[in-house]
C-alpha cells in the first residue's frame, strides 16, 4: 500500500494501510422511515433507538481495539424546541416543539459514552439529514442532489445548530473534526466560496465522502485524498450493504482503508441481540484486516493521517541509503493535526537519521510496528 519508485516496500519499509470504521447516522431516537410523509429517512429500522444500540458501537470499537467514527445526527437530541428558529431543519419547521422520544434513555446513553471516549470519535453528519423548504423534505441538508451548496446563511445556521444541540447533551467526547456528508451529496475544490471553508471555521479538519458523487469545481489533487481550504477530504468508498439492511451479514472487499457502514447494518431488530451481530462483524474484520495487511489504529484522527501517508509517502533508494519522501502528504495536510507521526514497519537494522525524526514503540499496536514523528520542517525522512 506504498508508493516507489521501485518495488513499493524498498528494504522492507512498510506503511500499513488502517482499517477506519465509519457508522453514520447515529443519534436518532427514532428508527422509523418516515420519508413517504416528509420526515426523515433515519436509520429504517421499525423501532426506537435505546442503550443497547450504543453499547453496540462501543463493542464494536473494543474488539477491534480501534475508535470508531460515528456519524451524528442531533435534531432528535433538541427536547426544548430551539430548532424551531431554524424552520429548514426539521420536518415541523416553526412549529417544531422539541423531540421527547428517547428522553428516558438519554442520561444512561450519554454515561455510556462519556465513560468510553476512547472508542468513539463523534462526527457531524447533520441536524436532521435533510434539508426542509415549506414543509417539504429536499435532500439533502448542506448541498441540494446536484452537489450545489446551499446558501451560505443556511448552512452556517445548520452546523452553528448542530454545535449547539451538541453541546447540550452532557456529552463530553473529544472534539469534533470530522464531517460526513448527508447522502454523499458534497462539493469542493471552490476555496473560498465553497462548503470547505464554512467547515474550517467550525474547526473541521477531515471530509470523509465519495469523490465520484461530489460536485467537483477542479479535479482533486490525487485520486483519493485531496485538500481544500485547509480541510482534507478522503475517499469513503462505497457501502457494503445498504444503509438499511438491519443485522447485515458481513462483507467488505478489503481493497480500501474506509469500511462505511449505517447504524442499522450492526443493530439486531431486537436490541437484546445486538451482541451476536456485533461479534459477528468483529470477527470477520479482525480476520480480514490480517489478511489484507491492514491495522487498526487507537485513535480516528491519526488513522485518516495514517491513510494519506500510506497513500501517498514515496521510498526511495539513493546512493546514500533509502529515503521516505513526505513532500505529497504535506501538500495535502501541512498543518491540519499538530502531530505528524505515523506508522511503519522497518526491517531490524535499518536507523532513522537522528536529525530527521524519532521513533516511538508501537508493539502495543501490533508487534512490528513503530511509529516515527518526523521533526518540523523535515520532509524526507533518511534511513541507513
Amino acid at each position: 500500500m506504498m508508493n516507489s519508485e521501485n518495488t513499493g516496500s524498498y528494504k522492507g519499509i512498510v506503511i500499513p494501510p488502517p482499517l477506519l470504521v465509519v457508522v453514520e447516522d447515529v443519534g436518532w431516537w427514532s428508527g422509523f422511515n418516515g420519508a413517504a410523509s416528509g420526515e426523515p429517512f433515519r436509520t429504517g429500522m421499525a423501532r426506537n433507538h435505546g442503550p443497547e444500540d450504543y453499547e453496540a458501537l462501543v463493542r464494536l470499537a473494543r474488539k477491534l481495539g480501534t475508535q470508531i467514527v460515528t456519524g451524528l445526527v442531533l435534531c432528535e437530541w433538541d427536547r426544548q424546541g430551539f430548532l424551531a428558529g431554524i424552520p429548514s431543519s426539521t420536518w415541523m419547521g416553526k412549529n417544531w416543539k422539541g423531540c421527547r422520544t428517547g428522553m428516558e434513555y438519554q442520561e444512561r446513553v450519554v454515561a455510556i459514552l462519556n465513560e468510553n471516549i476512547e472508542f468513539i470519535c463523534p462526527a457531524v453528519h447533520g441536524v436532521g439529514h435533510e434539508y426542509w423548504l415549506n414543509g417539504k423534505a429536499d435532500r439533502t441538508e448542506f448541498h441540494t442532489a446536484e452537489g450545489m451548496m446551499r446558501c451560505k446563511t443556511e448552512a452556517v445556521s445548520h452546523l452553528q445548530a448542530f454545535f449547539s444541540i451538541y453541546e447540550s447533551t452532557g456529552l463530553c467526547l473529544e472534539p469534533i473534526r470530522i464531517f460526513i456528508p448527508p447522502a454523499l451529496k458534497h462539493s469542493y475544490g471552490n476555496g473560498e466560496q465553497g462548503f470547505q471553508k464554512i467547515l474550517g471555521q467550525f474547526d473541521i479538519r477531515f471530509v470523509i465522502t465519495v469523490f465520484e458523487k461530489a460536485r467537483a469545481y477542479r479535479a482533486p489533487m490525487f485520486p483519493t485524498v485531496t485538500e481544500d481550504s485547509g480541510v482534507v477530504l478522503v475517499e469513503r468508498g462505497v457501502a457494503p450493504v445498504s444503509w438499511d439492511t438491519v443485522a447485515a451479514d458481513p462483507v467488505f472487499p478489503f481493497d480500501h482503508p474506509v469500511l462505511p457502514l449505517h447504524w442499522a447494518n450492526i443493530l439486531s431488530r431486537d436490541p437484546l441481540q445486538n451482541i451476536g451481530v456485533v461479534d459477528r462483524w468483529a470477527d470477520f474484520l479482525i480476520k480480514g484486516a490480517e489478511a489484507g495487511g491492514f491495522v487498526f489504529l487507537p485513535d480516528a484522527l491519526r488513522s485518516l493521517r495514517q491513510i494519506v501517508v500510506s497513500q501517498l509517502a514515496v521510498i526511495r533508494k539513493d546512493n546514500e541509503g533509502t529515503t521516505l519522501d513526505l513532500c505529497q502528504v504535506n501538500q495535502v495536510m501541512p498543518n491540519v493535526l499538530t502531530e505528524t507521526g505515523f506508522y511503519t514497519s522497518l526491517p531490524q537494522g535499518l536507523a532513522l537519521n537522528e536529525n530527521d525524526g524519532r521513533i516511538e514503540p508501537a508493539d502495543h499496536i501490533r508487534c512490528d510496528l513503530v511509529r516515527i514523528l518526523p521533526f518540523k520542517g523535515v520532509e524526507t525522512l533518511r534511513f541507513s
